[in-house]
């Protein structure tokens, strides 16, 4: 009987050996995927600076490298660049399907106009701490074949975008009129010939205030 119990201790102490070491290394495992590689970083970062002086000026330098392990964006590894007679920053990474070097700086620089612009009027109908955020497709340049040089205004083009307001505050009676008005903003003063106006709540310490977001498609909504 005695020793029954204790060839059973035996087991158990085995096993919970296993499990405890199963856990550290899927504990290691996990720490390394987390971790960019250093030859895909030094790749990325030298494929980025022969791309740099083929398709943009001096004032374009690299200040850096992305690393999404978490799947969320079009790449794995990407170069961080800045021009600095704009002060637009944007990434340089390989497509997936393509296999070619592309930029995010057309698509960049329209979402921080569009934000420079939308910003003074969210400030003056819903206060100050208020925030615009803006998105145009990754790769809009290289869809319309357009660079730095080409690219003109937002306004001259008819390019979805999308317009992301945040309110530290709760909903109102009067928002869904004040939101259709910024909708005719954006149509007319700001000539964004297609897109979505979306407006969430949400408190500043990221705390969602409410559940459903407003939401409204305009102009084009094919493209």
């Amino acid at each position: 009987m005695v020793k029954q119990k204790s060839n059973l201790a035996r087991v158990g102490v085995i096993l919970a050996c296993v499990i405890i070491g199963a856990i550290v290394i899927g504990i290691i495992v996990y720490n390394l995927s987390m971790k960019p590689s250093k030859a895909k970083t030094e790749e990325i970062q030298k494929e980025a600076k022969s791309y740099i002086s083929e398709h943009f000026g001096s004032s374009v330098h690299l200040i850096g490298t992305v690393y999404d392990n978490m799947g969320n964006m079009g790449y794995d590894y990407a170069a961080k660049a800045e021009d600095k007679k704009t002060g637009t920053q944007f990434v340089i990474y390989r497509n997936d399907e393509t296999n070619k070097l592309v930029d995010t700086y057309v698509s960049q620089k329209w979402s921080d106009d569009v934000r420079k612009d939308v910003l003074p009027y969210v400030h003056k109908k819903f206060g100050k701490k208020a925030d615009v955020l803006a998105y145009y497709n990754d790769e809009i340049g290289e869809k319309l074949h357009i660079s730095p040089s080409t690219m003109g205004s937002y306004k001259n083009r008819d390019v979805y975008a999308t317009v992301r307001v945040t309110l530290p505050r709760k909903k109102k009676s009067t928002d869904n009129q004040q939101f259709k008005e910024m909708v005719s903003y954006l149509e007319q003063d700001l000539k964004i010939k297609s897109g979505q106006l979306i407006v969430g709540y949400v408190a500043e310490n990221g705390e969602i205030l409410e559940e459903n977001e407003w939401h409204k498609t305009f102009g084009s909504q094919d493209k």
